[in-house]
């Protein structure tokens, strides 16, 4: 979860400043001003990858792997300069070196993600689809449901209207109708 891993970088950066600050505070004259000034900037930096990591951008990992890498190089460059204590270099290089590798960990994560369709029951897709009929003769069982499409129904032109109106009022199709059963709620038709 991003929680976890915001605050696992939170507390790494948070390591990292106090110890670095502990170091740098050891030098003098021209060394000070340009370590102070490339803590300041990193600082500002760690803000921004901060911030792009909270809204879960993909670029942050990136920016924390050069955060990181950058402040290893300085890591060096410091111990050749300042007669530090080796357990303040230890931890400051143990905390750089992790945050270095989980961002490199991290980096291609976000952007795998794929997006799944959320699942469907077939009872919801029947319901949204068309409706079921079921046509079997009235001697047999029912056979399994197929899905058909809705017709789309077509008004018939006046002559046509006509037409069928004669054709519907002889008495053989009537008594056709009439043997045919019609459960217009499932839509089963019987013949």
């Amino acid at each position: 979860m991003l929680g976890e891993k915001y605050m696992q970088v939170l507390l790494l950066l948070l390591v990292h400043c106090i110890t670095l600050i502990l170091i740098f505070f050891k030098t003098t004259g021209v060394l000070f001003r340009v370590e102070l000034g490339l803590f300041l900037f990193m600082l500002f930096i760690s803000f921004i990858y901060l911030f792009g990591l909270f809204f879960e951008e993909g670029w942050a990992w990136v920016l924390i792997m050069m955060f990181y890498g950058i402040n290893i190089l300085n890591l060096i460059f410091l111990k050749t300069k300042v007669p530090a204590n080796w357990i303040l270099f230890g931890i400051v290089f143990v905390v750089d070196l992790l945050g270095f590798f989980k961002s490199i960990a991290n980096i291609g994560e976000e952007e795998e993600d794929l997006e799944v369709e959320p699942y469907e029951s077939e009872e919801k897709k029947e319901k949204r689809g068309a409706p079921e009929v079921i046509v079997y003769h009235h001697d047999e069982k029912p056979e399994k449901a197929v899905n058909v499409q809705k017709a789309v129904v077509r008004e018939a032109r006046p002559a046509r209207k006509a037409a069928r109106k004669k054709r519907m009022n002889k008495p053989e199709v009537i008594k056709d109708l009439k043997d045919k059963k019609i459960d217009k709620k499932r839509k089963e038709y019987i013949i």
